[in-house]
Parts: structure tokens; sequence; C-alpha cells
């Protein structure tokens, strides 16, 4: 798919969803059609990794690399939030001192 293509359709769902929410209409279903399509995503993702034998037999050093960014990334996130928390003067219930 082309990118404008997908341009055109991200707006015309925002444009549905603002409008529909700005008249009171509720649109049913969408929850489960949003989960469907996310699971369907993930299942089509890991069909593609588990075919590709390159990143198979490299599954170990990936796994190793994954786990040292997501501590690093969320030591930063929480060091940052702390950061930023107390130059703005909120506490941990998000209240101001």
């Amino acid at each position: 798919m082309s990118i404008p293509l997908l341009m055109c359709m991200l707006g015309s769902g925002y444009l549905v969803g603002y409008f529909s929410r700005k008249k009171g209409i509720e649109i049913k279903g969408v929850i489960t059609a949003q989960m469907t399509a996310v699971v369907v995503l993930l299942a089509i993702m890991g069909a593609r990794i588990g075919a590709d034998e390159q990143v198979m037999a490299s599954m170990a050093s990936i796994g190793v690399s994954s786990v040292i960014l997501t501590v690093f990334v969320f030591a930063g996130s929480i060091f940052a939030v702390t950061i930023f928390r107390k130059i703005l003067g909120i506490n941990r219930e998000g209240d101001r001192k």
C-alpha cells in the first residue's frame, strides 16, 4: 500500500470518530475490531519472524540485546519522570505542592 492511501484511510477514520463523538453516536464493536486487528497483526508478524532462518539463528543475541535495551529504557523513563515531577512541583499523587 502506498503512503498517501494509508494517510487517507487514517484521516477518514479520524473524521468518522471525531464527528460520531461530537454528535453522540456510539459505534458498536470498535474495541473488538481493534483488538482483533492487533491480534491478527501480531500473529502475522510472529509467523514472518519464525519463518526467517537468519533471525531464528540469532535469537539468543537478539534476546540479550532486547533485555538490556528494555532495562535501560525503563530506568531512563523512571528517572525522567522523577526529574520532571520535581521540576514541575508535582507529588506522587499528581497534585501540585
